[in-house]
């Protein structure tokens, strides 16, 4: 009697060692995946289970937001570690969205080898980045909307608006080519405007810069860099000695988040 209860006891530890073994290793992929593949709204309103359509695009636009190269019209290729740092997940779900993805044409991809985008790929890519941009700089200009705003306001629009409403917008801002951040935004052809050179405030000697881009990233970040009248276009002084930062020649409170988020001319 003893021994089948043993025998029962040892069975049902298996059982639930098993399942434990089953939700670690899948429920993690699971939510992973269903994640990126939600706009801001989607997650908002259910982020546990999958709500069509799933924006696969996501991804694929991953590729214009890792590095300085974002703009170079030739694409780099990238690492699925590269991409599961970007977008805050693992490599086993960049593996799987990867794999949907050259099933779609938009990615040429093999295990252990950095992927690429296709000319299908590259041209998709360019184009959301156009919306998103396009978007945000009609946020900014015509609604009011702050720029640490713009963001995320755009994400939600950009599966959305179609490519009568997207020309309509870019004709009444005058075609612009930068957007808020300073970034730019291509043309309806595809082709981007050759972006001047840029490094990092806090990697250049002490002087006199105008800002180019602020990176976009945190949008608390770019609260206060408002705050303090930091935008493209702004000639700061730049102490590197001590780390200051002068607008119209007063000092300013910045942190180091605030100062990495700063690119200036070369």
């Amino acid at each position: 009697m003893a021994r089948r209860v043993r025998n029962k006891f040892t069975e049902g530890c298996k059982h639930v060692f098993l399942w434990c073994i089953f939700f670690c290793t899948f429920l993690p992929l699971y939510l992973m995946l269903n994640i990126s593949l939600k706009n801001n709204a989607q997650f908002a309103r259910n982020p546990w289970l999958p709500e069509p359509p799933f924006h696969w695009e996501n991804f694929v636009v991953g590729w214009h937001h890792i590095g300085d190269k974002i703009f170079n019209t030739t694409f780099i290729a990238f690492t699925t570690t590269g991409l599961a740092k970007r977008f805050h997940t693992t490599t086993a779900n960049v593996s799987v969205t990867l794999r949907r993805l050259e099933g779609q044409g938009l990615v040429t991809y093999q295990p252990y080898r950095p992927a690429t985008l296709t000319e299908l790929g590259r041209r998709l890519a360019v184009a959301m980045v156009r919306r998103h941009r396009l978007l945000e700089a009609f946020l900014a200009s015509e609604l009011g909307y702050a720029w640490d705003e713009v963001h995320a306001e755009a994400e939600r629009l950009e599966h959305a608006v179609s490519e009568d409403l997207l020309e309509r917008i870019d004709r009444r801002l005058g075609h612009p080519r930068i957007d808020p951040h300073g970034d730019p935004i291509p043309a309806a052809d595809g082709s981007l405007l050759l972006s001047p050179t840029t490094m990092s405030l806090l990697s250049a000697p002490s002087g006199r810069y105008q800002v180019a881009r602020v990176s976009d990233a945190e949008d608390a970040v770019l609260a206060a860099l408002a705050a303090v009248q930091v935008t493209p276009g702004t000639h700061v002084d730049w102490r590197a000695d001590r780390s200051e930062l002068a607008v119209d020649g007063a000092v300013v409170e910045a942190s180091e988040s605030m100062l990495a988020a700063i690119r200036i001319l070369r």
